[in-house]
C-alpha cells in the first residue's frame, strides 16, 4: 500500500538532494584547487610586485633585474599549472557525464521493460500484476529521479510514463527514449544532451540545459 503524493514528494525530493550533493561536491574540488597555496595567483602577483618594487628602488642592480624576471616567470607557470589543472576538472566531469548518462539510461530501459510485462497481465482480476513486479519499476523510477527531475504519469494499460521536468518524453506507451551525450556547439567542451526514440533513431529531441 503506497500514498501517490508522497511518492511523487519522495521523487522531487530526491532529485533536490542529489543535485545539491553533486553541486558541492564539484564546489569543494573546485575550491580545493584554488584554495591550495601552490597553486595561489594571488601569491605569485604579490611575489612579483614586491620584486618590481625592489627593482625599483635599486635599478641599477642587474641582480633585482633577474628577481623581477624570475618571480614573472613563477607567476606564469602558476598561471599554465592552474589552466591544466582546471582543465583536468573540466575532463573530470564530461567523463561523469557520460558515465550518468549511461546509468541514466539503464534505469529508462529498465523501467519500459517492467511497463511492458506489467501491461501484459492487464487490468483484469484473473491474472493480477505481481507486487514484486511494481515495487521493482518503482525502484528504478525512484534510481532515474537521482539523476534528474521527473514526472510520472499513469497510462491507463498500468504502465508509468516518465518526463523530464520541461516535458520531454522518457517513457512512452510500449517505447523509450534514450539520452544521447553530445559535443557542445559552438564549444565542443560543453556536453550537450539529446533525447533519441529507441525503435525510431530519426526522431530526435533537444534536451533543455536546465532540466
Amino acid at each position: 500500500m503506497i500514498n501517490e503524493f508522497t511518492v511523487k514528494q519522495l521523487r522531487r525530493d530526491t532529485s533536490k538532494y542529489a543535485f545539491s550533493e553533486q553541486f558541492v561536491s564539484e564546489a569543494n574540488r573546485v575550491d580545493a584547487l584554488f584554495s591550495n597555496p601552490a597553486n595561489s595567483i594571488a601569491t605569485g602577483m604579490n611575489d612579483l610586485f614586491r620584486q618590481i618594487q625592489t627593482a625599483n628602488n635599486d635599478p641599477v642592480q642587474p641582480a633585482n633585474r633577474q628577481l623581477v624576471i624570475g618571480s614573472a616567470q613563477s607567476l606564469l607557470n602558476r598561471f599554465e599549472g592552474m589552466s591544466n589543472l582546471l582543465k583536468d576538472q573540466e575532463l573530470f566531469i564530461n567523463d561523469q557525464f557520460d558515465i550518468y548518462v549511461n546509468e541514466a539510461n539503464d534505469m529508462i530501459k529498465q523501467i519500459a521493460i517492467y511497463n511492458k510485462d506489467i501491461a501484459a497481465y492487464g487490468k483484469g482480476a484473473t491474472r493480477p500484476i505481481p507486487r514484486d513486479l511494481v515495487d521493482k519499476r518503482d525502484l528504478a523510477i525512484l534510481k532515474l529521479s537521482e539523476m534528474m527531475e521527473i514526472n510520472v504519469l499513469d497510462a491507463a494499460n498500468g504502465e508509468k510514463l516518465v518526463f523530464m521536468n520541461d516535458g520531454q518524453s522518457l517513457v512512452v506507451e510500449q517505447g523509450e527514449f534514450r539520452l544521447l551525450s553530445l559535443q557542445g556547439n559552438p564549444d565542443p567542451t560543453r556536453k550537450e544532451l539529446q533525447l533519441q526514440l529507441n525503435s525510431n533513431s530519426s526522431i530526435l529531441r533537444d534536451v533543455n540545459s536546465k532540466a
